[in-house]
């Protein structure tokens, strides 16, 4: 493959900054050249992040285009709904089965809609949903949801175990490995 673009999207505080910097580290690894970068305005106040990463032999720019996607990560269904015109249509979406409000829906100006991922299912996508956050629970740190999710990308990517597991390791601060390595294979091993 000449590159590949990755597109994570979530809520702040979801760990979607964490992911996309982790994955940039592995695709250094890896041998790729990579760039990313992030939006995050008001993220801290549960607001929408979106973090875009390109692996290629030589990247030139990390901006991707609307329907090139190849990977979207959505750690919530609506901001998986979002951003989904970014994806390719033979892309991959993973998306955490979370339904975060945003501020709107919380003051009642709006609602949250209904059956979103039954839509996004009728528009054709091949896409894996999975309850992050109880995968996260039984690992023992709801906080892992987005090492969860780099384990599921990683079962679609020609990049070897060894390798995620190694860049956790140099990635995470020390006291973190084990439950992220824990996480990690969860995710990888998700059916």
């Amino acid at each position: 493959m000449d590159k590949i673009d990755f597109l994570f999207v979530g809520v702040g505080g979801q760990g979607v900054l964490t992911a996309s910097r982790l994955i940039s580290h592995v695709g250094f690894k890896s041998g790729y050249d990579v760039k990313l970068t992030e939006v995050h305005g008001m993220a801290q106040r549960g607001g929408s992040v979106e973090s875009a990463v390109r692996f290629a032999r030589k990247v030139r720019s990390p901006l991707l285009s609307k329907g090139e996607v190849d990977f979207l990560v959505a750690f919530e269904c609506m901001e998986a709904a979002r951003y989904l015109e970014y994806l390719r249509p033979d892309g991959k979406l993973l998306v955490s089965d979370e339904m975060l409000p945003p501020l709107p829906v919380i003051s009642g100006k709006t609602e949250y809609p209904l059956n979103i991922m039954d839509r996004i299912k009728d528009l054709g996508f091949d896409f894996d949903l999975v309850d992050a956050l109880k995968l996260a629970k039984d690992v023992g740190n709801p906080k892992t949801i987005n090492i969860i999710m780099i384990g599921l990308l990683s079962k679609y990517l020609d990049i070897p175990e060894d390798l995620w597991m190694e860049s956790i390791k140099e990635f995470l601060p020390e006291k973190l490995h084990e439950i992220n390595l824990r996480a990690f294979t969860v995710g990888r091993k998700y059916k």
